[in-house]
């Protein structure tokens, strides 16, 4: 069989910007054994697979799909990159799934849906909203000393440290007050020391229009960097939006990895969820054999 796929950089229109994923479109279900080893061989930090819904969609301009997200090594419940990647593949009208698609409805067997919404040269989507909540006085020098290691730097100055909750509950969430956070680099495998998969570590941004800036570091045989990180955004819009008075607003912000992305970032509280927006670069297609 031969399925179409796509390498995207989700969060930029730069061919070297942004977080690449694969997207990969299957026409039915797969052994899961083979959608891991397909990730694996594809090697992108995250692969959607994507599968046309047997839900009959009224509207010719919205589609639905089943869709998994892996990384090389296993399945994750979630990925805002790689289901922006993917949504912006089917708006671009190149797939299978036809033309004029404005409306997208992704879900996984987890439960996640994730809504999307192709605006311009945009696209943005509705993922699960959740609150940060403060770390015990007992854990916090502790955590201190190793984002503090992690980062290179040690006259780090803490403003808020805490964690997700629900399906977040494995982020790490650190504020600090630091201009130029892109800039730090130190030993990254301190955060092993800690009990999360995530850690998220942002700051007031220095430039003008953007509300803030981060980075995000992720566990698994190692520490890595993930150049932008759609789900941390579940985290930090609400945050920002709670603690600069802008609910419902939409902020601009910046993820400052050396690969770097733009997004456009709204909470929506009433409904518990947030929009990401941001652009998205096609640099390769091709067919899998499998």
């Amino acid at each position: 069989m031969a399925y179409p796929f796509y390498l995207v950089n989700a969060f930029t229109s730069r061919f070297e910007g942004g977080n690449p994923a694969a997207v990969v479109f299957l026409d039915g279900r797969i052994p899961d054994s083979d959608l891991a080893n397909l990730a694996k061989n594809l090697n992108q930090p995250a692969t959607a697979f994507l599968i046309p819904s047997q839900e009959g969609d009224a509207d010719p301009s919205s589609k639905t799909f089943e869709i998994r997200w892996f990384i090389p090594s296993r399945e994750i419940p979630l990925c805002g990159h790689a289901s922006l990647a993917a949504s912006g593949v089917i708006f671009s009208g190149q797939t299978p799934a036809g033309q004029n698609i404005t409306q997208l409805h992704l879900k996984n067997p987890n439960g996640n849906t994730i809504t999307a919404h192709k605006r311009g040269n945009r696209v943005h989507l509705s993922l699960p909203a959740s609150t940060v909540h403060p770390i015990s006085d007992q854990d916090r020098p502790k955590v201190e000393e190793v984002v503090k290691k992690a980062l290179g730097k040690q006259d780090v100055r803490f403003k808020f440290i805490g964690e997700g909750d629900g399906d977040f509950k494995n982020f790490l969430f650190v504020e600090i007050e630091e201009d130029h956070l892109g800039d730090l680099n130190g030993d990254l495998s301190a955060f092993f020391q800690l009990g999360y998969n995530m850690h998220v570590i942002t700051s007031a941004s220095p430039s003008d229009g953007i509300v803030f800036q981060s980075r995000v570091f992720g566990k698994a045989e190692t520490i890595f960097e993930d150049p932008v990180c759609g789900s941390a955004h579940s985290l930090l819009t609400p945050y920002w939006s709670g603690k600069c008075g802008e609910i419902g607003s939409l902020l601009e912000a910046k993820q400052v990895s050396s690969r770097g992305g733009d997004l456009q970032v709204c909470w929506k509280k009433a409904e518990g969820r947030v929009t990401l927006g941001g652009e998205y670069r096609v640099f390769a297609k091709g067919d899998i054999l499998l």
